[in-house]
């Protein structure tokens, strides 16, 4: 009995000690933007990386922002350039390429699933850091560029099934996610070429290019007003219920230009 009592106690001196984060996403109002957020607060650790999949069911990603300064950077896009008298440092896109290894990662903006790995170069270690993130807040924003409901996971080739790497390397992560499917995008504030992120430039179309097909488009629909028929607001540059001179002067400021974003 003594042994069995012995053995148990040393299996779980040997186990790894497991701390909570919990993932969640918020879609912002009735907007096409989706926040999301991370939470290890009750925990006596940090996060040091995240790698996560981002899947849509029917919609596809069209850009991210507000990305936490923290954890800013997918290291396979780190550029440094040294041509000048200070290094310069650009972090790149928390969005994998889908060329970067390993191989499930998903295709990409544009399309309905993205892998997003984001990592902190934080020093000293530890929560008493100066330099320590936050053990919650947002991690990023994505806009979606229709009505979807999206699911979180974790990319297993990455960082296992949880999609998170703590600092303490004793401690093993249980992750919680959002429920599959279970957040869900409701645009009910404008036409859904309005969620097309070059649309305020002049790209009716959603072709990530202003030409001739967006001039085709503000010329069938020239003067005409909601609720006409013949307004098209997807030719309505500046969202104003009409399409006008205004809305020239956008397409011309860039025409024959690519336009992913625009102001």
């Amino acid at each position: 009995m003594k042994k069995i009592v012995l053995t148990l106690v040393v299996l779980m001196l040997a186990s790894p000690a497991w701390a909570t984060v919990i993932i969640t996403a918020a879609q912002v109002g009735d907007t096409n933007e989706v926040v999301i957020s991370y939470d290890a607060s009750t925990e006596a650790t940090l996060v040091r990386a995240f790698s996560l999949n981002i899947q849509l069911d029917d919609a596809n990603v069209l850009s991210v922002g507000n990305v936490n300064p923290n954890y800013p950077i997918h290291p396979g896009t780190i550029q440094i350039d040294t041509s000048g008298p200070k290094p310069v440092i650009d972090y790149g896109s928390p969005v994998a390429p889908q060329a970067d290894l390993p191989s499930d990662t998903l295709p990409g903006l544009g399309t309905r699933g993205i892998t997003i790995e984001m990592g902190s170069l934080y020093a000293p270690t530890g929560l008493g850091s100066p330099n320590a993130p936050d053990p919650c807040g947002v991690l990023l924003s994505i806009f979606v560029d229709w009505e979807c409901c999206l699911t979180i996971t974790g990319n297993v080739a990455r960082a296992g099934s949880s999609g998170v790497v703590l600092e303490d390397p004793d401690l093993a992560p249980t992750v919680t996610f959002p429920a599959p499917n279970s957040v869900c995008v409701i645009v009910s504030c404008c036409p859904h070429c309005w969620a097309y992120v070059g649309q305020p430039c002049g790209d009716s179309d959603g072709s990530g290019a202003v030409n001739f097909a967006d001039l085709v488009a503000l010329k069938a629909s020239w003067l005409k007003s909601d609720p006409d028929p013949a307004y098209n607001p997807c030719a309505d540059f500046d969202h104003s219920g009409g399409v006008n001179f205004a809305d020239l002067v956008k397409l011309k400021a860039y025409w024959l230009k690519s336009v992913p974003p625009c102001p």
